[in-house]
This record gives structure tokens, C-alpha cells and sequence, in this order.
């Protein structure tokens, strides 16, 4: 296993379950990369229904109850109100929609329903929203997690398991045998009887280095988030451009504002631009009265998000299904999101028993 973030984690932990025996190797820390850069949401995807990815969206609620009922305590409900502008009757209808059937995909899952809020209730609710240009708003329910914590919880899990965890140990190249080689001089490749490549946004380079030929390939999109002093009592999904929604989420007793959507390259820097963190800034001037400040921005971070290249479709009406690919003895995960990662480890059980009988 290769890969030590919340889909590689979750995999080895699935497979530890069925009976393998498993080494997973990650190149620096378990989840110090993509998996620790979310917006700290495990949720069905509100947006996803735009594009009919009504399964997926299903999957997700479904999910998002599993990890809730593990009682770890880095899981919590949170209501999201989306405030609709004044004589936007167009969106209050869209968005109502959305939340509607958001609410009959999560039936069973113990959330509290939507519901549509005046203007009087936001303005009670969040000082300093500019309440004179909107209608009201409809709040609907998700999760939020401490997604570091709640990764290194998964490694314990998988550790109790019986996998065998080395950080710190880059694997270089891979090939269609099972043999993996690692960056450290002096260190001997060695041979496994089957390869996972769960190394998210890496997985094509891994690839590539290894001159394996592959079927699919990856979109990497740069999510930047500010974490800023003014704290909001409950959520808010802001809405911004091409039809996105900006989060505004409380989140260690400072606001989390995110995430931007950067196509980049694999070898780009992996931070938040100033276009990007003018561009949160605004998205929170157009909605407060009250403009962020520099010094009201504590903390920036970015990460990658790993998206299945889909010929014609935009950053934000890319599909983030996953796919399982198998070459020989490897098995490459392709994209995928937090919320699902154990649903993808379950099925690439299931492609690893096919890959290892056939």
C-alpha cells in the first residue's frame, strides 16, 4: 500500500479486515497532505445534485452517518444556511429544490430536515450579514470534522488491524510484478504479491515514473482556505461564482472561508496565491458588512484534490467519482472523496481478490 492519506488509510484498514497482511508507506507524515487541506466537511455533496450525481450524493449522506456513529467525538452536526438574495426567486426555488431532495437522499440518517429561514432569523443569527439584501435563507444540516484527528483515528484503527505503517518512506517506482523501490539510497526494493497506488494526487506521476501505462488520468484542483478571527454561530454557503458556494463555517473557535478552485500541474507549489485569498475576501465582503482585515486572516492553507479527467467538463462540474484501475498486480485508486474513503477501500477489497486470482 502506498499512500498514507484518508483513502490509502482506510484501504489498508479494509484490507487488514479481510486477511491480507499490510505495509503501507507514505513519503512524509500520515495525513500532512491533501487529506488534512479539506474544508473539514463529510457531507453528501449539495452541489453534486446539479450535475445529477444522485448515487454518488446517496453514497455520501449514507457515509457521512458511518462516521458519525463511530462516536470518535471529531464528528458534529452542523446546520448551513445559503442566504438568497432579494428577488433572486430563480435560486430560493433552485436551492430549495436541492435541499429538498437533499433531505428525502439522507432519509433515515437522523438529521434534522430543512428548512426555510426569514430574514428576521439570519439576522439574528449572523451579526453583520449584509440582511437587507437578502430574502432569508434555507438551512439544511451536514457534518463537520477535525479531518487530521479524525485520519490518524482511521491509522490507529488500521494499526489495530495488524498494518504496518512506515512514514517517511518516498517509493519511487513500481512495476506490474509487484516489485516497489524507494528513494532512500541503501534501501533494496522489495516485492509485494499485489500494489495499491493510493497516492492521490501523485497517483499518475507514480505512474508515469514507472512507465505503467494507465487508462485513466487525474485533473488536480488547488483548494485554498483562510481560517479568520470573525466566528460564525452556524455555517453559511456563500453563494459565489460559476454557481459555487463558498463556505463560512465555524471551526476551532475561528471561521473556516473556503475553498477556491485552481486547476494546477503536479510540480506547482501547493499554496494559496494572493488572487486566491483576494478572492475569499471578497466573497466574504459581498455577503458582511464589514470587510475582512489582514490582520483578521490567522491562518492560510491549501491542498490538492485528486478529480478523474473528464473530457469536456469544468472544475466545478467534474465528477468526483473515483475509479479502481488494475495493471498486473497494481491496483491505482483514482480521485475520490474524505466522506466515501471507506466505501473505496471496501471496493478495492474486492479488486484486490480479483487481481490476486486471476
Amino acid at each position: 500500500m502506498i499512500g498514507g492519506g484518508i483513502n490509502g488509510m482506510m484501504t489498508a484498514w479494509a484490507l487488514a479486515r479481510a486477511g491480507a497482511q499490510v505495509t503501507l508507506f507514505e513519503a512524509h507524515q500520515l495525513m500532512s497532505k491533501t487529506s488534512r487541506a479539506s474544508t473539514k466537511m463529510l457531507h453528501g455533496g449539495l452541489r453534486y445534485l446539479a450535475n445529477f450525481e444522485f448515487a454518488m450524493v446517496r453514497e455520501s449522506l449514507r457515509e457521512r452517518r458511518w462516521w458519525l456513529s463511530q462516536r470518535t467525538d471529531l464528528v458534529q452536526p452542523i446546520a448551513i444556511v445559503v442566504p438568497i438574495a432579494k428577488h433572486d426567486l430563480s435560486r430560493r426555488i433552485l436551492i430549495g429544490l436541492g435541499v429538498k431532495l437533499y433531505d428525502l437522499l439522507a432519509t433515515g440518517s437522523g438529521f434534522p430536515r430543512s428548512r426555510w429561514l426569514d430574514q428576521k432569523a439570519l439576522r439574528q443569527r449572523f451579526p453583520g450579514l449584509k440582511v437587507d439584501r437578502v430574502a432569508g435563507g434555507w438551512e439544511y444540516w451536514d457534518a463537520q470534522m477535525d479531518d487530521y484527528a479524525l485520519g490518524l483515528w482511521a491509522a490507529n484503527q488500521a494499526k489495530c488491524e495488524g498494518v504496518r505503517i512506515l512514514e517517511y518512506t518516498r517509493v519511487t517506482q513500481i512495476d506490474s510484478t509487484g516489485q516497489v523501490r524507494f528513494a532512500r539510497a541503501g534501501q533494496s526494493p522489495q516485492r509485494f504479491d499485489l500494489i495499491v497506488n493510493a497516492t492521490g494526487p501523485w497517483a499518475e506521476q507514480l505512474l508515469n515514473n514507472s512507465a505503467i501505462p494507465h487508462a485513466h488520468g487525474l485533473m488536480l484542483i488547488r483548494g485554498s482556505h483562510l481560517l479568520v478571527t470573525p466566528t460564525p454561530q452556524t455555517g453559511l454557503a456563500l453563494p459565489h461564482r460559476d454557481n459555487r458556494l463558498i463556505f463560512f463555517l465555524p471551526y476551532q473557535s475561528k471561521g473556516l472561508l473556503g475553498t477556491t478552485e485552481i486547476d494546477q500541474s503536479i510540480g506547482d507549489p501547493i499554496q494559496a496565491s494572493s488572487q486566491e485569498i483576494d478572492e475569499l475576501s471578497q466573497c466574504y465582503a459581498d455577503w458582511f458588512e464589514t470587510p475582512l482585515q489582514r490582520q483578521d486572516i490567522q491562518e492560510v492553507f491549501s491542498g490538492l484534490r485528486p478529480v478523474v479527467r473528464q473530457m469536456g467538463r469544468s472544475l466545478s462540474a467534474a465528477s468526483r467519482e473515483a475509479a479502481i484501475e488494475t495493471h498486473g498486480r497494481i491496483i491505482t485508486l483514482w480521485g475520490g472523496k474524505w466522506t466515501t474513503s471507506r466505501q473505496l477501500g471496501l471496493a478495492t477489497v474486492r479488486a484486490c481478490a480479483k487481481a490476486f486470482h486471476s
